[in-house]
């Protein structure tokens, strides 16, 4: 088992005082303090920090712990000169708790080989979500050259991507790595936009996992099975598209035109776009999304002959979304629709709506 002590800065590398608990070596400013041994009854899991009812006995000590003190490596600090680990920065001193002058201790190889390999892992958890939060901001320009090279008029080159999916499973590993703290302290449009493309680049990655096949819906045994699988990978969690948009997505932003952003790979869905979505032309880009997807007659339009507004099937499973902030689908409709349609709209309240036929083919382009 291996316990971590926070303490907050690092002053010396003397062995630690096997008279005193586990809660009073820790006490020593700046040093990170690992203790690693056997299982016994009262050794407390990974990442709890020192608890001062927590004491062990000078015997306990000595035959199930050895101390791990992690320090800075700052320049011009003095180096132990018992054996090293350097990792990005930082030291780590192995000692033996028994005999703290003695450096290497044959009984204790077993854990010294396992403080290693935890060591290392831990800090590089911790420098990998560091890295990825710094370098996030480069990552949209790999799923913008997906989009750009695969994506043409909105029908999107399925064989070719599944020939060359490099690019697009980095991307997606880069959001993977986003730790969600550093996340949520994103300006919301820059989250927004984050999320819109991990849906459309997790719905990618899914068609050519299962390419060829002609439909979406073909995905798994039962219907609807395409958002109900365990696709997204996200702030250190296993998510499905469903939940992505129905749990996160609406439920956070309550934004209405992601509708004609998210891209359900068929070809009565909105239009994907050949270029990422971004959080500075965020705005720009839904209404841009908006209004191509109201200026195809076969998905919406409005009759004034008829007095009759015909609208995708969209609007009837998400109708609330639009709803709520316009008073009516109608009214909100009004918003995008072409000029010549908008201008012969003149009472909303009283135009008839029916909803168009979804065409679930793969919106993927013909050879």
């Amino acid at each position: 088992m291996m316990r971590l002590g926070n303490c907050s800065e690092a002053r010396s590398i003397a062995p630690p005082d096997v008279s005193k608990s586990r809660a009073e070596q820790c006490s020593t400013p700046g040093v990170w303090t690992f203790l690693v041994g056997r299982a016994a009854p009262r050794a407390p899991g990974i990442g709890n920090t020192c608890s001062p009812t927590e004491t062990l006995s000078r015997d306990e000590q000595a035959n199930r712990f050895a101390c791990i003190t992690l320090h800075p490596g700052a320049r011009g600090a003095t180096r132990p000169t018992s054996p090293l680990i350097k990792m990005r920065g930082f030291v780590a001193r192995f000692q033996n708790v028994q005999n703290p002058g003695v450096e290497q201790c044959s009984a204790l190889r077993y854990q010294w080989r396992r403080c290693c390999h935890a060591v290392a892992a831990l800090v590089f958890v911790a420098f990998t979500w560091g890295a990825a939060a710094a370098d996030f901001h480069a990552a949209p320009a790999i799923f913008d050259g997906v989009l750009k090279q695969f994506v043409k008029d909105a029908r999107v080159d399925y064989a070719a991507l599944k020939a060359q999916p490099g690019e697009l499973n980095h991307y997606l590993e880069e959001l993977a790595k986003i730790p969600p703290a550093e996340f949520e302290r994103w300006p919301e449009n820059e989250r927004l936009a984050c999320l819109i493309n991990l849906y459309n680049a997790t719905t990618l990655k899914l068609i050519v996992d299962n390419y060829p096949l002609k439909s979406i819906r073909n995905i798994g045994a039962l219907p609807g099975a395409a958002w109900r699988e365990f696709t997204v990978r996200f702030g250190g969690q296993l998510l499905t598209l469903g939940h992505l948009e129905n749990k996160i997505i609406r439920v956070k932003y309550h934004e209405p035109r992601i509708h004609f952003a998210l891209v359900c790979a068929a070809m009565s869905c909105p239009p994907l776009r050949s270029e990422v979505y971004t959080g500075a032309r965020l705005n720009e880009q839904l209404d841009d999304q908006a209004r191509q997807f109201f200026s195809q007659p076969e998905k919406n339009r409005f009759e004034a002959a008829k007095n009759t507004l015909y609208l995708s099937p969209i609007f009837k499973w998400y109708e609330e979304d639009f709803t709520k902030p316009a008073g009516s689908l109608a009214a909100y409709a009004k918003t995008f629709l072409p000029a010549a349609q908008r201008e012969s709209l003149t009472e909303a309240a009283q135009v008839k709506v029916r909803f168009t036929d979804y065409d679930w083919a793969l919106n993927g382009r013909k050879p």
